[in-house]
């Protein structure tokens, strides 16, 4: 497993993410939904305040690998 940083996006705003997971390559996407549900379920925000937002997923040498944009990870019974 390789270690990837989960940075949330929003528009021209980027939070970083110091620490990283360790995760297979191949699950990166699925990886990346189910923390983006599991935020959408707890957050005090709305749902579609949400929907600009996505993980954006860098390498330890900061090269993004992958973008994830939470409106991909909804579940409909969160709308």
């Amino acid at each position: 497993m390789t270690r990837f940083y989960f940075n949330l996006r929003n528009g021209g705003r980027l939070l970083s993410d110091a620490e990283g997971e360790e995760v297979a390559v191949g699950d990166l996407q699925v990886f990346a939904q189910q923390n983006a549900r599991d935020i959408l379920r707890t957050s005090g925000m709305s749902v579609r305040s949400w929907m600009d937002m996505s993980y954006e997923i860098t390498c330890a040498a900061g090269d993004v690998v992958l973008a994830v944009p939470f409106s991909e990870a909804l579940d409909t019974d969160l709308l």
